[in-house]
């Protein structure tokens, strides 16, 4: 899924105090979840009721989340960015759900749709639609022509992006050379930032379709460009473990994953610890 990181505004601090919001901050900031959450306990105003949502979601405290989300977008009706923390919230409760996975989902789209329709230029909020329309199907309200969409507005701004999402439609339809062009389109129209990202997206594709000599050498275009970078460090051992091979090396970068200063934007550390244990076999 996109960034779970300082999405959130500063408006009305009064009623909660800037003291403990700046506080509750720095310490998401530095990945402690629990005590910022703890700071933010008894808060009723919109910004410190969205972080203290967003480090439930972090804590995979999922109804909490939710629960306390639904109050920040009462608090604040026009805040996109509370809309699409709600949308995370409800995504990540519907993955884990059965029975209520489908009204779950629904709930999904409709917060991300709000939070586009707030802020059109919430590229967080487009990149959450565009991936729910991806995936989920026709009776929940996704679907690939509204994605291809969503792909077109992403790329007037990012042609990158773009051009890395048309190539994710192109592989759902199983249109797989058009798919590559697309991924490598995307490489060419990277910025120096997301070079990295860009060559991630190319080797992982391989890697899907058991391309693993183009795979990892993409990888290593992707560490050349940005090395020792916590994202690319998890994508690369993730991609290991998913394709069982070089396991060896996929243990290694994730017990060094686990050493690094890591941000909200990372993985977590239990995600990689998940990812480790079944890299061991355990």
């Amino acid at each position: 899924m996109k960034s779970l990181a300082f999405l959130f505004l500063f408006a009305g601090f009064a009623a909660y105090g800037a003291t403990a919001l700046d506080d509750a901050q720095r310490l998401y900031a530095a990945t402690n979840y629990s005590a910022a959450a703890d700071k933010l306990q008894g808060a009723g105003d919109a910004a410190s009721l969205r972080l203290l949502g967003q480090a439930y979601l972090q804590m995979n405290d999922l109804n909490r989340a939710s629960d306390t989300l639904e109050k920040a977008v009462d608090a604040d009706p026009k805040s996109s960015e509370g809309y699409l923390l709600l949308g995370r919230a409800y995504g990540l409760r519907a993955q884990n759900a059965t029975l209520s996975a489908a009204p779950l989902a629904i709930k999904t789209r409709i917060n991300f749709e709000k939070a586009y329709s707030l802020d059109p230029h919430n590229w967080d909020a487009a990149g959450d639609l565009f991936e729910f329309y991806l995936q989920a199907p026709a009776f929940m309200g996704g679907g690939l022509d509204k994605a291809s969409k969503m792909a077109d507005a992403i790329a007037a701004h990012d042609p990158s992006e773009g051009a890395a999402d048309r190539g994710r439609i192109a592989e759902r339809r199983k249109d797989f050379p058009a798919a590559e062009q697309q991924f490598r389109s995307a490489i060419q129209l990277a910025s120096q930032a997301s070079q990295a990202t860009r060559h991630a997206d190319l080797a992982q594709f391989f890697a899907r379709h058991e391309r693993f000599p183009e795979s990892d050498a993409e990888f290593a275009q992707a560490f050349q460009a940005s090395p020792n970078t916590p994202k690319m460090i998890y994508a690369r051992a993730a991609t290991l473990v998913r394709t069982n091979r070089n396991l060896p090396e996929a243990r290694d970068l994730l017990t060094k994953y686990l050493t690094l200063k890591l941000t909200p934007d990372d993985p977590s550390k239990q995600a990689a610890e998940k990812l480790l244990r079944k890299a061991s076999g355990s």
